[in-house]
């Protein structure tokens, strides 16, 4: 996590709507950043399969920050 408190390579998150409500049904770790959005890999809960895709960063919440 950045010292702002805005998500970085590395760290595990949750995506959250505008409200602050989790949409992503599983957490995911971020694989690179580029201005307001991050490349996120996702788990998938169902049938193991995983999925990237770019996130914008102010709608995901970090569950363990990278170190």
């Amino acid at each position: 996590m950045k010292p702002s408190g805005a998500p970085d390579t590395g760290d595990l998150v949750q995506a959250t709507g505008m409200g602050g409500t989790h949409v992503y049904p599983t957490p995911g770790i971020i694989l690179e950043c580029r201005g307001i959005e991050c490349l996120v890999l996702w788990g998938n809960c169902n049938d193991g399969a995983t999925e990237h895709c770019w996130w914008p960063r102010n709608q995901l919440k970090v569950i363990n920050e990278s170190r």
